[in-house]
């Protein structure tokens, strides 16, 4: 996404950043740590996998994103943002 600022008719800055998938964002120019920050239950680098994933363990793509964002989070966070979806 790209944010352009201007004053009296000129452009006095520009950011441009990039989802980098997990909720997580960087400015242009940064570099991403490969690393994930935790180790999560269900890993998988592509779409494919992801799908695999799914069949084999009988769970839909939002339900793997949750158990591996539950790995990310802090307990006493995700509870909070669980209940006001009714999870």
């Amino acid at each position: 996404m790209r944010f352009r600022a201007f004053a009296e008719g000129r452009e006095v800055a520009t950011r441009i950043y990039y989802s980098t998938g997990g909720g997580f964002i960087l400015r242009d120019g940064q570099i991403r740590d490969p690393r994930p920050l935790k180790p999560v239950p269900r890993a998988f680098s592509s779409a494919d996998e992801l799908l695999h994933i799914g069949h084999e363990h009988a769970k839909a793509t939002w339900q793997i994103a949750l158990e591996n964002e539950k790995a990310w989070l802090a307990k006493r966070k995700f509870a909070p943002m669980c209940a006001a979806f009714g999870m």
